[in-house]
């Protein structure tokens, strides 16, 4: 299933995201569309979840029955965690959910219409082929680098298999030339004086010599594939990353009454039992770590004012909260809705 792209719909749209399918798949762009790829007797959401996983791209059908579906959220969350690249695409013309926008806001979208319908299709073709490409691109050159390494290693290790034979070989000739100059002495102190000078002294610095290259080759070979595994591994880096090196960020992000809600993905489980001002307080410390400046609520302004860890430094802090805050925020959200009266 790889570079296949999956389509987030809600169930009322399906004639639009089957239109879309269909176009995309005649121009040789594979699609995975709900219910057509779920094989019966599978589990959905186990499916969904799969599906999401082995995609480069999600493509968003937004309307105002997606703006209302949990399903479609579900799946731009996940979408999100794997870190796939999502292409919003308006099919009415709507705003989006507040629980959409956090996670489309940065994204750039097509608004897709009748007048304009062919020309959208176009663009939106042109843009998916792109970064199919460019991924294609990337495991080729991942692939090359990979089988580089394998070659590299298997060159060294076929050295350093030769290399004990050539020096014994070596040790062994000097030895031998050593034994005829000394066969016959009559004085072993004598024959014991020659090994270690004059010819001696070759097989003392060739053996040195061969243990210092043997440990160099080691050293060149061990060195060469960490630094090819540390350059392979640095689309992993995430901010949890930059946090492991900076003891500060770290100490300001654990910080606060409930550090846990920035530290960890939030399932409505989690949030049991707590009152509606325990969660106002969770979700103002997510928005305090990134620094919001709560201007417009003064009592709240004032209790992170007392906060040692607390900087107020943006009036909208939407582009510096990460997937993990926006997942949170928007959990939080749903369960203080619940709890709000009717």
């Amino acid at each position: 299933m790889q570079n296949k792209i999956f389509i987030s719909y809600s169930s009322q749209d399906y004639q639009t995201a089957q239109k879309v399918c269909n176009i995309l798949e005649k121009k040789g762009i594979e699609c995975w569309i709900a219910p057509r790829n779920i094989r019966a007797g599978k589990h959905w959401g186990e499916v969904i979840a799969e599906a999401i996983k082995s995609v480069d791209i999600v493509l968003l059908l937004i309307s105002s029955a997606s703006n209302n579906s949990e399903q479609v959220l579900r799946e731009v969350v996940l979408s999100e965690n794997y870190r796939k690249i999502i292409i919003p695409l308006f099919i009415e013309n709507v705003k989006p959910s507040l629980a959409l926008e956090y996670h489309i806001s940065t994204h750039h979208w097509f608004c897709l219409t009748e007048d304009c319908f062919d020309s959208v299709i176009c663009k939106l073709m042109e843009d998916i082929g792109l970064i199919i490409a460019e991924k294609k691109e990337q495991q080729t050159q991942k692939l090359i680098s990979q089988n580089f390494a394998v070659s590299e290693s298997k060159k060294a290790l076929d050295y350093l298999k030769a290399t004990p034979k050539a020096v014994g070989s070596f040790m062994q000739n000097e030895i031998n030339i050593i034994g005829k100059k000394v066969k016959g002495t009559e004085n072993n102190r004598t024959s014991i004086y020659k090994i270690f000078t004059g010819s001696g002294r070759h097989l003392i610095y060739a053996s040195a010599a061969a243990v210092i290259f043997v440990l160099i080759i080691i050293t060149v070979f061990f060195v060469k594939n960490n630094l090819r595994n540390y350059s392979d591994n640095q689309y992993l880096k995430t901010d949890l990353s930059k946090i492991e090196n900076n003891e500060n960020e770290w100490m300001e992000i654990v910080y606060g009454k409930y550090p846990f809600v920035s530290l960890n993905f939030l399932k409505y489980q989690d949030l049991e039992g707590y009152n509606k001002d325990e969660l106002t307080l969770m979700r103002n410390e997510i928005l305090a770590r990134r620094g919001y400046n709560f201007r417009n609520d003064e009592n709240t302004k004032n209790y992170f004012l007392k906060q040692k860890w607390y900087k107020p430094e943006y009036d909208d802090v939407l582009n510096h909260l990460s997937g993990l805050d926006k997942h949170n925020l928007n959990i939080i959200g749903e369960v203080l809705k619940r709890l709000m009266p009717d």
